[in-house]
């Protein structure tokens, strides 16, 4: 039962972070990011983040925008679901964090191909102007750097969230255990109950701060796709 849960969970979760990217279609809307006179925290965040990025003049940049926002929403929700007690974070698992970094690098290669076709793609491990004596040897660098990305993106997000949360459960265990010896230590309890308080709202900061991680290097990707070529 445990395997086939797990299995659906991962499975579920590609496919959701990957249709945030290539799941909608083209959408003749312009300068959708200005025209929006209320915006929520979300907004706040990845409207900038776009604009910097991307612009506002890139061909879909609604459909875009709005794939970028999801990201960041899915990538935080599950960034700050592991603070509600009893709870677990999704992030924290390698297994997810390695599907929800493939699902994007997948949606990447299918906005490439869809613009460029699969002779710009395979042209991408060859830089041009390169001598083909060297071919052999530019060939493969180029692509583990390029898969690598997927390496990257799961595994900073999986860092990250692990030790941050681990380290608040462990201080929690610790304080715990002088609640329960009772008299003197119900005092000296205050000192690592006063460190947990200020690693919640640290661990808070760094759940905002990873989202906003891996969303910058997802639009840095999609820049490479839209603007540098």
């Amino acid at each position: 039962i445990n395997i086939s849960f797990n299995i659906d969970e991962t499975f579920i979760t590609f496919l959701a972070t990957f249709l945030f990217l290539s799941g909608a279609e083209e959408e003749d809307v312009e300068s959708f990011i200005l025209e929006e006179e209320e915006s929520d925290f979300i907004e706040d965040i990845v409207a900038p983040l776009y604009l910097s990025n991307l612009g506002k003049d890139v061909q879909d940049n609604a459909a875009l925008y709005l794939k970028l926002n999801a990201i960041f929403s899915f990538v935080l929700y599950n960034n700050l679901i592991g603070m509600i007690p009893y709870s677990d974070t999704a992030t924290s698992s390698l297994i997810l964090t390695f599907w929800v970094a493939l699902s994007v690098f997948g949606s990447l290669i299918y906005i490439l191909l869809k613009m460029h076709g699969i002779h710009y793609f395979f042209a991408l491990f060859m830089p041009s102007g390169s001598p083909l004596a060297l071919a052999f040897l530019l060939i493969p660098i180029e692509f583990i750097s390029y898969v690598f990305r997927v390496v990257s993106l799961s595994v900073r997000l999986f860092a990250n969230m692990f030790a941050g949360h681990t380290l608040l459960k462990v201080i929690v265990g610790f304080s715990w255990s002088m609640l329960l010896l009772g008299d003197v230590f119900l005092i000296i309890n205050l000192f690592p109950m006063g460190i947990l308080f200020l690693l919640t709202f640290l661990e808070i900061g760094v759940a905002i701060v990873q989202a906003y991680i891996f969303t910058t290097l997802t639009a840095l990707y999609l820049k490479d796709l839209f603007v540098a070529h």
